[in-house]
């Protein structure tokens, strides 16, 4: 299996088991096991979240983090509503409308390309929980300042 089609069917396994802020339990264990499964980089569990680290060879260079969240909506979704009903929501009345399980996987390619690669700075790849209530950005926040992170950079994709 390629890349791309890990990705795929990694943000497929996501989309399929969605789960609401505070509760993304067994989404931080599947980003934790593929994280684990594919990649060398040493990875965190924080109270209800967790993060990656790919660490530079220049203690100087500084650090820098992208984040991506991974709660879903509490909005019902229909098997023909994704596109493709293998990858429907099993989880009544919850679903990936927002399309935070993209993002995670965009963060787990990322993390491909980076344990394959020789970096200066250090980098933080982290999973926030709560994004949709507001919750987890805030305990997020504390590893910026915990780690001196001078540049944080995320995306949301439509």
């Amino acid at each position: 299996m390629n890349t791309e089609e890990l990705i795929r069917d990694f943000r497929h396994q996501l989309h399929k088991h969605p789960e609401l802020s505070g509760c993304e339990k067994e989404t931080i264990e599947r980003i934790r096991q593929f994280l684990s499964n594919h990649t060398a980089l040493d990875i965190i569990d924080r109270e209800g979240w967790l993060y990656a680290v790919k660490k530079g060879s220049d203690p100087d260079a500084g650090s820098m983090a992208f984040r991506a969240d991974m709660d879903a909506l509490p909005i019902h979704e229909e098997k023909t509503d994704a596109g493709n009903p293998s990858y429907a929501s099993l989880n009544p009345g919850v679903s990936h409308k927002c399309g935070h399980d993209g993002h995670c996987a965009a963060l787990c390619a990322l993390a491909l390309k980076l344990d394959a690669a020789d970096i200066r700075k250090t980098v933080y790849l982290i999973f926030q929980p709560a994004e949709e209530i507001g919750d987890g950005g805030k305990r997020c926040a504390e590893l910026i300042r915990e780690k001196n992170i001078s540049e944080v950079y995320a995306f949301h994709n439509l």
